[in-house]
């Protein structure tokens, strides 16, 4: 086409070419911010100007960001990655209502080929052939204008800088409702597509989290329980579920029975208990950190004992058993398997459904004579495609949503599928408390569940999960904790049940996690709260090995008087 090469057919100029694609990724890529920015402001009371700043605000930092890459070899590279990546980034942007910050951007990076092959919709590659590939087919046809390469650095300097001070101009026009709106709304600038994901890939490589750099730290000597050389071991099984959110369990007062395979079995479900991220990824490595969601930060998650190594190295035996996209880094430290991996008839492609982390497991457990946590890492409610988690004799609730592109299904058929996977895990759970009860003759055991995050399904326009946790909704970070002890368990650690079910609707999260594993196994130190310990007021076992460690009291003032028992420093050395 003639127009590809200029009206006098030398070519376009480089600055023409960089500014048309910076309106055409302003106003297609940028869609979420407008839509959002547009919900805020009030044309009839003067607010009309506000989007068209927006707009030209948009463009100018689209083009400080393109202007660097515009040197002759460089320019059509970086225009058109720009546009396959503000395509894709739009798609999932505006068709599920998430945005693309650090923490997406590792969890994407992160993820295995399961969970990606459920978002490569056909959608996804019609988005980015539309207003992908055809705008970047285009950028790389146009011819463009042999100039001096100090000419054509002014020219386009100097484009980009009218364009600047035009938004700067208008900026100070409108700087009293701009800077109140950027105050009170601070989560638009996670919608400025690319460039957000852009600068959160780039500040995550500038992190330097590569797992293995050096000797972690350690967080103090364990410390044991003395009386636990007269007693029969501890068996715990932490299930890590993925995706669940606390609303949808029938144990949380849900009207449908989610949870009718572990109702009435003495499960005690924590009402009311937050994630510490909203992306696996960040969740995960954080839950088994002594960080804390305040404090945490992935790097020195890494350079840092988790509590997984602090019980390994207090002589607990700790198994991981994986049916996700790995466990991050927070098992490597620790003996770890996969068991899709050995039955590659009931797992075809490699997609296992939960129950198969329980595949001979019991039979391992037999005979053992030490203290063991058994953690299973569930693929549980991961979306889109839900329906794809669980067996068809779990699709209890019909019609369900069989699409990974979720926003074309009804509401209710969406919640049907999600809320089957939930039904699926709650199978999954019950079938280890089988497990459980038959090793009883050996052990004291205990079971913990929890997510590691929640989920949207189309709340205001909303689905999956990975917001940044300032601005999203319960749904991703209110997840279910539940808990269970064998009778031999609550005997020998002194368990008071009413003290339990009266701290069942306390304000609980991820931050208990490590503190309650050590409490469960009977492993107190300088790493261990007593206050973050789900049954450290209401055990007497516990409460006396936290004592005896030097540790803060028992929450539970009305709880039965700890007896007391002597502890024992053992060995720091890995055994």
């Amino acid at each position: 086409m003639k127009w590809l090469n200029g009206a006098d057919g030398r070519g376009h100029r480089a600055g023409t070419l960089l500014l048309a694609t910076a309106l055409f990724i302003a106003g297609y890529g940028n869609r979420s911010l407008f839509r959002a920015a547009a919900a805020l402001v009030d044309p009839l009371a003067g607010g009309w100007l506000l989007l068209p700043t927006l707009a030209v605000v948009v463009v100018a930092l689209l083009l400080l960001a393109l202007t660097p890459l515009s040197a002759r070899l460089l320019l059509k590279p970086a225009l058109v990655t720009a546009l396959l990546a503000s395509a894709a980034a739009a798609h999932f942007m505006d068709r599920y209502g998430i945005v693309i910050d650090e923490g997406m951007v590792r969890n994407v990076l992160e993820t295995d080929a399961a969970e990606v092959a459920g978002l490569l919709t056909p959608a996804l590659f019609l988005s980015v052939g539309l207003f992908g590939a055809i705008p970047a087919g285009v950028v790389a046809a146009t011819r463009v204008r042999r100039e001096g390469a100090l000419r054509g650095a002014l020219h386009r300097l100097a484009l980009a800088g009218l364009v600047l001070a035009a938004a700067l101009a208008l900026v100070y026009a409108n700087y009293r409702d701009l800077s109140l709106i950027a105050q009170q709304h601070r989560e638009l600038r996670y919608l400025n597509n690319p460039l957000h994901p852009v600068y959160s890939l780039v500040r995550l490589a500038a992190r330097g989290d590569a797992r293995g750099a050096g000797a972690k730290r350690r967080v103090g000597d364990p410390v044991r329980d003395g009386a636990a050389r007269g007693r029969r071991p501890t068996l715990v099984v932490l299930v890590v579920g993925e995706t669940a959110r606390a609303e949808n369990f029938s144990l949380n007062g849900y009207a449908r029975a989610t949870n009718r395979y572990t109702a009435g079995r003495g499960v005690v479900s924590f009402s009311d208990v937050r994630s510490c991220s909203t992306s696996t990824a960040t969740a995960i490595p954080c839950m088994f950190s002594f960080l804390g969601r305040a404090g945490f930060d992935p790097g020195a998650a890494r350079r840092q004992e988790n509590v997984l190594e602090l019980l390994a190295r207090a002589g607990v035996r700790v198994l991981w058993r994986e049916n996700n996209s790995g466990c991050k880094g927070v098992c490597d430290g620790v003996p770890h398997e996969r068991p899709g991996r050995t039955r590659p008839r009931a797992c075809a492609g490699g997609h296992c459904f939960d129950e198969f982390l329980l595949d001979g497991l019991d039979e391992r457990l037999r005979g053992g004579r030490t203290d063991a946590l058994v953690v299973l890492h569930q693929e549980g409610s991961h979306g889109p495609a839900y329906h794809e988690r669980y067996p068809p004799a779990f699709a209890a609730f019909t019609p369900e949503c069989r699409d990974a592109q979720v926003d074309r299904c009804r509401t209710a058929d969406l919640v049907n599928s999600y809320d089957n996977t939930l039904l699926y895990t709650d199978y999954v759970l019950a079938r280890t408390l089988d497990m459980l009860e038959r090793l009883a003759a050996q052990y004291d055991t205990a079971m913990l569940y929890l997510s590691d995050h929640g989920e949207s399904l189309g709340e205001g326009g909303i689905y999956l999960h990975g917001l940044p946790y300032v601005i999203a909704p319960a749904a991703q970070t209110h997840i279910p904790l539940l808990l269970w002890l064998s009778d031999g368990y609550r005997a020998s650690a002194g368990i008071d049940a009413a003290c339990l079910a009266a701290t069942r609707s306390r304000a609980r999260s991820h931050d208990n996690l490590p503190h309650t594993l050590l409490g469960l196994l009977g492993v107190g130190g300088a790493a261990y709260d007593a206050r973050l310990d789900l049954l450290a007021g209401c055990a007497a076992r516990t409460a006396a090995t936290v004592r005896a460690g030097g540790g803060p009291p028992p929450l539970c003032e009305t709880c039965a008087p700890a007896r007391k028992s002597r502890v024992v420093k053992i060995s720091t050395e890995h055994p």
